[in-house]
C-alpha cells in the first residue's frame, strides 16, 4: 500500500471516514490539491536535484511519510444513527442478518493482509466501494498512459533532457492544483455528487 496509488487510496478512505457525505465534494478537490502540490513540490525538486540524488530523497520521503500514518493517524470508529455520518464500509461479521439487538462486530484487519477472496467480498459487498475502485483503476491507468506516452513523444521528437520535462510536468501540476483546490471545492456542491 506505500505506492503512490496506494497512499492516495488510504488518503481518500480515511476522507470519506471522516467528512460528511454534504462535504464530501470539497473535501475531495482540496485534498486532490494538496497532491497536486505535492506533486510540484516534487517536480521542482527533481528539477534542482542531481539524477543521483532524486531517488535517494524520494525513497526517504515516502518511507518518512508512511511512518507518518502509520503513527498519526487512527482508526476512526464512530457509532452513530446517522446514516450519512457513518463509513462507507461497515465492518460487521454478517451484511445479511438483522443485528438490531445485538452490535455490530469489528473486525481486525491491521496486520493481516487481505486474501483475494476477502478483496472480493469487500467489493461486491458496497455498491460505492466498487465503483470507488472501479474509478481509481482507469483514472490511474489513463494518468500513467498518457504521461508515458507525451513524455515518450516529448523526448523523441524534441529530444527533452530532464529538466525540459520537469518544466512541462511543473505547469500541468500547478494548473492541476489551482484548479482542483479553488474550482473543485466551489462547483463540486453545487453540481453534486449523484452519479
Amino acid at each position: 500500500m506505500a505506492t503512490q496509488g496506494g497512499v492516495v487510496c488510504l488518503a481518500l478512505a480515511y476522507l470519506a471516514d471522516n467528512v460528511s457525505e454534504g462535504k464530501r465534494v470539497s473535501a475531495f478537490g482540496v485534498l486532490s490539491g494538496v497532491i497536486f502540490a505535492a506533486y510540484v513540490g516534487g517536480t521542482f525538486a527533481a528539477r534542482l536535484l542531481s539524477t543521483t540524488h532524486i531517488f535517494q530523497i524520494s525513497a526517504v520521503i515516502s518511507t518518512l511519510a508512511a511512518i507518518y500514518m502509520v503513527i498519526f493517524l487512527k482508526e476512526t470508529t464512530r457509532e452513530t444513527d446517522d446514516a450519512l455520518e457513518q463509513p462507507i464500509l461497515n465492518s460487521t461479521e454478517n451484511d445479511d442478518v438483522d443485528n438490531s439487538c445485538k452490535a455490530p462486530k469489528k473486525k481486525e484487519f491491521i496486520g493481516k493482509i487481505p486474501s483475494p477472496r476477502d478483496i472480493f467480498r469487500m467489493l461486491k459487498s458496497s455498491t460505492t466501494f466498487s465503483l470507488a475502485a472501479f474509478v481509481a483503476f482507469f483514472n490511474s491507468l489513463a494518468e500513467t498512459g498518457l504521461e508515458a506516452c507525451l513524455l515518450y513523444f516529448l523526448k523523441a521528437r524534441f529530444h527533452f533532457k530532464k529538466d525540459q520535462f520537469a518544466d512541462v510536468l511543473l505547469i500541468a501540476y500547478v494548473g492541476a492544483t489551482i484548479s482542483n483546490m479553488l474550482f473543485m471545492p466551489t462547483l463540486g456542491p453545487k453540481i453534486g455528487e449523484d452519479i
